[in-house]
């Protein structure tokens, strides 16, 4: 193998170039890598370099013979260090001519031994250049990292260097063991990332891409990939709405840019996935790319237009041992900041001064005393145990890791749990031909039986009733509740929500000729859900049903990918030229099948035969090897650059879809990028401080298809069961009650781009600037039709245009200061949405999410000149003091009297209607940031997370329920506060309602007859900015003096806390709000920010965990 790559054929024609120039021309042509101390070979000094058909062993020959640099091949890695007889010495400047020998030091007085590892994997590093400070005499580390040197008495300090490392120097101080860690320079300008369909050096990149390691996010209790990205990254909005096991994370990039919402598309390994959520192992990812301009995400066409995240998970080591890594946490959770529900006696003496009594329960101090919030919640447990494998050989590498996590929900009877497999593995058959594969299978079991404030409850309802024949449920005292047994309605729920899928891919790479490669690339996603529910029979009182229920439904999905690239990279004197061509197929289809059963005469049941009445067996929904959705693709990419200082990217993508009909099916995406590395210039290249300018600026175009499938067609359903005479029944079908949509095409975001990246003091500090504008046109959405219409269900629509635009910063700085090393990084976005138009819908608004029942109209507005989703309800400007101040007002307010919001007459026609409404509130922030932090000192670490939003409103729509009776709901006792309450007089909040005497003189109790707890106002609205310690993580590294009497080769304790605190103003459970869903399934963009009673609550975690490598 080795000599087969010793033996490469090599022509190139470079002339005065420096020598780092050259072997990376020579890494290109021969398929290797280099690892060199620039101050080895003199990275600056000028050569000429013209041969042709020669081969690699005579190139390197060549070139370091004359310099006394020797080589190693490890691999496809080209080590560089000196050569023995003359080891310690490296040349250090210009004046060292090619064909002299450099100076020779005989006097060695200290013999200095250490090892080198890696701060990520705490493996060792090998080809890092050990020198002394000041001097020419120096080493390479080995193959497991170690080294050996000899050093004047006199010598102060060694420098640790290598390339895609952060230079290091350590003070001798008479010590003659001395063991370095190094972390790698995520800015370094070498760093290759992930593009679309291929890689590119950070140096080359004109889009706009920002990055996240893997090991960064590794030990984090996250439970998806977006709540890993939460706070890193500038522009990327991550909302974690509900604190439920294993409950997801939504994510926005750049703004909300469509009204149905427009998430980013996954890309794992090159292949589209069923999710990144709770079934992906966050631990295998070796890192993240995030493509948040259209220029860069051209390439990816329909579906990319929120933006591409690109994972790359974690491979094997050529050249390696077996490296075994243990990984282990457990935690415990607990729900932050709850609601207190009134008790007993608060509970009677509130419902007596809101006009009910509960005197029909018996006398009161017999009655039970239950705190429903004491009864659903507990201390929730969260663990997590990874074990991974990697090595490889000569030929071939791999990576296997297993995973398991688990956690119980701070809600009874409520977890979720997950076990999964990887399998990465790489194979060079040949010196120009390789294959590998990437297999993922997971299985998780979900229940999830309800969170949220238990508000639709009574504490005079015991808990258990053992007289109760059904369920022995405690039972409603009659007369003022009507609900559940909020325990019982839990814990009477047998669910099983079991879901899994294998996912994989195999690929072939064919080198056909020196430049010029095929990759062939098949994948598939098989994914099973199968959910039941044995809902027992119960009885809590009023509410019963003695007849147990159990519900099925079995899904399954196929996806198939296949995906060919064609790919030619050459350099022509300071001409880099690298072009793509591609084409790709993309199919799912899926199957489902519901169905209910009761009459069960055994208390559990999984199987419908057990039910002990065949007619009430019922298939609800059913359909076999439906096709869900069918994609075609052609793609290219063409990249150039000029003397590295000049780049060009050209991306297009063409797109076929079965959403639209046949005239529309099509979709052309194209996008293109420039960059100017300014700091290359001349004028800038003396400038000390400055290590990297450049310049860069794109433009794209993508694509939504965001549409259920056939809407341009009339449409066939199933309809009624009809009994026939001879006591058979037929299934009906007939047409659906939906629109069909001729005219339906693709939305279309097209997308600028300008940005700018600054490196300063060798690239210790970066800055990231970028601004952008986004416009997506023939917007589409749902549009409720109205039943006056004859028709009861939604049609697609392209009813608009919306615009975003904004500002992204972000900074980095990292450095060491003797045993302390720190990395501190920020990001800043601003974002501003503004809806254009409307035409597709006469400009006609449109309203969604009401946050609970008692509200009587939606709370958002989609209008044109507003953002998306803006509360729209009544201006409040205080509260009526007197009855007699409503009239004094002149102003016609229906049912207002003393302690009433007065809402503001906005048209001045005298009277309040619903023509007096406005925008009240806007829940998008005017800014989003993050803060992370990374410190180590000897073999302590810390590592923090700190995520906030600034500028943003939230309609608090649970106020209605601390503050008030619904229904027969219990409450808070923040209605003792509300004015004219019992031996109230007037505060800050509205009254309930109010006693008067009715035509029959008696007295009775009007419930909010100015609907201060109905209508939407803005005295709901509240400030919702916050800043969190998202997650907050201390370790420590056990010194290798103990652990190498073990064998072992690195251990590292830790413990962590996520949500440990949060500054905010909101008096909320928690500011961070998503999206409340909506009738017509929309929710992500025009229903933002409404906080709902029947939200999960959030919780908060401490953890202690060990990660280990053998």
């Amino acid at each position: 193998m080795a000599q087969d790559i010793l033996n490469t054929r090599l022509t190139l024609q470079i002339e005065n170039r420096d020598i780092k120039y050259v072997l990376h021309q020579i890494e290109r042509e021969a398929d290797v890598k280099f690892m060199y101390s620039p101050q080895l070979i003199q990275a600056t000094r000028k050569i000429t370099l013209k041969v042709s058909d020669e081969r690699l062993v005579s190139v390197l020959e060549t070139l370091f013979r004359p310099v006394g640099v020797s080589y190693r091949l490890i691999d496809r890695t080209v080590v560089l260090s000196y050569k023995q007889g003359s080891s310690s010495q490296i040349p250090t400047n210009e004046a060292s001519a090619p064909n002299t020998q450099p100076e020779v030091v005989p006097f060695r007085d200290i013999q200095i031994t250490g090892r080198v590892t890696s701060v990520e994997n705490k493996e060792g590093v090998p080809g890092v250049n050990v020198v002394v400070k000041g001097t020419t005499i120096g080493t390479v580390t080995n193959a497991r990292g170690e080294y050996t040197l000899s050093v004047p008495e006199q010598a102060r300090a060694l420098v640790f260097s290598f390339v895609g490392l952060l230079t290091q120097e350590v003070a001798i101080n008479g010590q003659t063991t001395i063991n370095v860690q190094m972390q790698a320079d995520p800015k370094s300008l070498e760093e290759v990332v992930v593009v679309g369909y291929g890689t590119q050096k950070r140096s080359d990149v004109t889009g706009s891409v920002a990055s996240v390691r893997g090991e960064d996010i590794k030990n984090m209790p996250v439970r998806s990939v977006n709540e890993a990205l939460q706070g890193r990254l500038a522009g990327v909005q991550v909302t974690k709405g509900s604190g439920a096991p294993g409950a997801g994370a939504d994510i926005l990039i750049r703004g909300p840019g469509s009204i149905n919402g427009m998430p980013p598309l996954y890309i794992v390994d090159g292949m589209r996935i069923s999710g990144t959520g709770f079934n992906f192992n966050v631990q295998d990812i070796e890192s993240i790319e995030v493509l948040k301009d259209a220029s860069a995400a051209a390439i990816y066409g329909v579906d990319a237009a929120g933006g591409v995240i690109l994972i790359t998970t974690k491979r094997g080591n050529k050249a390696n041992r077996p490296v075994v890594n243990l990984s282990s946490w457990y935690g415990i959770r607990q729900a932050t900041n709850m609601f207190s529900l009134l008790r007993r006696d608060q509970y009677a003496l509130a419902r007596e001064n809101f006009g009910f009594s509960v005197a029909s329960a018996g006398p009161l101090n017999q009655q039970p005393d239950t705190d429903w919030i004491n009864e659903l919640y507990r201390t929730g447990a969260e663990q997590n145990h990874s074990l991974s494998i990697t090595g490889g050989g000569e030929r071939s590498n791999y990576f296997v890791s297993a995973n398991y996590q688990r956690e119980d929900g701070v809600v009874i009877n409520t977890f979720a749990e997950r076990l999964n497999l990887r399998i990465n593995s790489d194979y060079q058959l040949s010196q120009k031909f390789k294959v590998g594969q990437s297999l993922y299978m997971w299985r998780g079991n979900f229940r999830n039986t309800g969170g949220g404030i238990p508000f639709r409850s009574t504490p005079l309802m015991p808990v258990f009733d053992p007289a109760n024949e059904l369920g022995g449920w405690g039972r409603t005292p009659g007369g003022f509740y009507e609900g559940a047994n909020p325990v019982g309605a839990n814990l009477s729920q047998r669910i099983s929500d079991v879901r899994s899928a294998i996912e994989g891919n195999i690929f072939a790479d064919w080198e056909i000729v020196s430049g010029l490669n095929l990759r062939t690339t098949l994948g598939a996603s098989l994914i099973n859900n199968r959910f039941q529910n044995f809902q027992e029979a119960f009885s809590y009182g009023t509410l019963r049903n003695p007849n147990a229920t159990l519900s099925q439904s079995m899904f399954n999905q196929e996806n198939y990918t296949a995906n060919f690239t064609l790919t030619y990279g050459r350099t022509f004197g300071r001409h880099d030229i690298k072009a793509m061509v591609g084409y790709e197929a993309y199919r799912e289809d899926g199957s489902r099948l519901d169905g209910t059963a009761n009459g069960f005469t055994v208390p559990v049941a999984s199987s419908f035969l057990l039910s002990s009445d065949p007619n009430n067996r019922l298939i609800t929904n059913g359909f076999n090897r439906f096709p869900f959705r069918r994609l075609l693709s052609q793609f290219g990419r063409l990249n150039y650059n000029y003397a590295g200082k000049y780049f060009l990217t050209v991306n297009v993508r063409r797109d076929g879809t079965d959403r639209f009909e046949t005239a529309r099916k099509w979709g052309v995406f194209p996008g293109f990028s420039a960059g100017w590395k300014i700091s290359e210039e001349n004028f800038l290249k003396n400038v000390s401080f400055l290590s990297n300018l450049k310049l860069r600026g794109g433009y794209g175009v993508l694509g939504i298809a965001n549409v259920d499938p056939f809407q341009f067609l009339e449409q066939f359903s199933f309809q009624n069961i009809t009994g026939l005479p001879d006591g058979s029944r037929v299934q009906g079908f007939g047409r659906t009650l939906t629109l069909a949509n001729t005219e339906l095409q693709w939305e279309t975001v097209r997308q600028t781009d300008i940005g700018m990246d600054i490196g300063l003091l060798n690239n210790r500090l970066n800055i990231t600037v970028d601004w952008y504008n986004r416009r997506s046109e023939d917007v589409l959405y749902r549009v409720p039709t109205p039943f006056s219409a004859g028709l009861s269900n939604i049609t697609f629509v392209n009813v608009g245009s919306v615009q975003n635009r904004g500002l992204e910063l972000a900074a980095d700085y990292r450095g060491r200061k003797g045993n302390l090393s720190y990395a501190i990084g920020g990001n800043v976005a601003f974002n501003r949405n503004r809806v254009l138009n409307l035409d597709g819908v006469r400009n006609t608004p449109f309203d969604e999410g009401r946050p609970g029942d008692v509200w009587r109209t939606s709370v958002a507005r989609t209008a044109v000149g507003q953002p998306f989703g803006q509360f729209f309800g009544y201006v409040v400007d205080g509260i009526f003091a007197t009855d007699a101040a409503v009239t004094e007002r002149g102003v016609t307010q229906t049912g207002a009297g003393a302690g009433d919001l007065i809402f503001r007459d906005l048209n001045n026609d005298g009277r309040i209607t619903l023509d007096d409404r406005t925008f009240i509130g806007n829940p998008w922030p005017a800014a989003i940031y993050g803060l992370t932090t990374g410190l180590q000192w000897k073999q302590f670490d810390l590592n923090a997370v700190f995520t906030g939003v600034a500028g943003v409103d939230i309609y608090n729509g649970v106020r209605s329920y601390t503050d008030f009776f619904v229904g027969d709901n219990n409450t808070t006792a923040n209605i003792f506060e509300t004015s004219f309450f019992g031996t109230n007089g007037l505060t800050d909040k509205p009254r309930t309602g109010t006693f008067v005497t009715n035509a029959q003189g008696q007295r009775v109790y009007v419930r909010d007859p100015n609907s201060n707890y109905g209508n939407v106002s803005s005295h709901f609205v509240e400030p919702g900015g916050f800043l969190r310690l998202t997650n907050l993580q201390v370790g420590y590294n056990l010194p290798q003096t103990l652990l190498s009497k073990a064998r072992i080769g690195s251990a590292r304790v830790y413990l962590m806390a996520q949500n440990l605190f949060t500054i905010t103003r909101y008096s909320g459970l928690d500011p961070e709000i998503s999206s409340l869903a909506t009738r017509n399934g929309a929710g992500a963009a025009t229903s933002r920010g409404i906080d709902s009673f029947g939200t999960f609550p959030r919780t908060q975690m401490f953890a202690l965990g060990l990660d280990m490598s053998f």
